[in-house]
């Protein structure tokens, strides 16, 4: 993996309305997510998504996932709805938010 990829990740919506996100190195994460979430970005949310809208009901309750791969010059940016998530990016959304949950009980540095 390239020096210098990074990963910035934003969780919003759910039933409390509480906005997760983590900015962080993309070799936090296997290389396996990484390349699934650049290949999902490059093709485009609708191209890869889990099953139709109209199988699911909508809601303000659900969660929006933006995501953000940059690698060198090159930035790539995908936003999700929970509905759309696709199976083969599941467990890197999970990664990615139990990330920003520990980031954020951690707080900023301390200087």
């Amino acid at each position: 993996m390239p020096d210098g990829a990074r990963i910035r990740f934003v969780r919003s919506g759910g039933l409390t309305g509480t906005r997760l996100s983590v900015d962080l190195d993309a070799a936090e994460l296997p290389e396996d997510d990484v390349t699934e979430l650049e290949r999902v970005a490059r093709e485009g949310a609708d191209a890869v998504s889990s099953g139709s809208d109209r199988e699911r009901p909508g809601g303000a309750d659900r969660f929006q996932f933006d995501i953000e791969v940059t690698r060198g010059n090159e930035r790539l940016r995908l936003t999700l709805g929970e509905d759309r998530v696709p199976e083969t990016l599941q467990a890197a959304i999970k990664r990615l938010t139990d990330l920003a949950r520990s980031s954020r009980r951690s707080g900023p540095p301390r200087g």
